[in-house]
């Protein structure tokens, strides 16, 4: 994990820690000079890490929302 990752794990503790919080990519994105499919990947690494997972459906988009583990290694990063 790198700056970005962590930086979009901190962005979700403060913005999507339930399924009803989750944010779309593109609200993440739009906190970030990324492109979107940097953005995907870094979210795919981070689900298949355990930091981040799936919330409800927000039309055709699939939302993302930080879990225990994820809040857990965000603060293991900060000390």
């Amino acid at each position: 994990m790198d700056k970005l990752d962590y930086a979009i794990l901190e962005f979700l503790q403060n913005h999507a820690t339930t399924k009803m919080s989750a944010k779309t990519r593109k609200e993440i994105r739009a906190e970030f000079a990324v492109k979107a499919d940097t953005l995907y990947r870094r979210i795919k690494g981070l689900i298949e890490n355990g930091s981040v997972t799936k919330g409800i459906i927000d039309g055709r988009s699939h939302t993302y929302f930080i879990t225990k583990s994820g809040i857990e290694k965000l603060r293991e990063a900060m000390k």
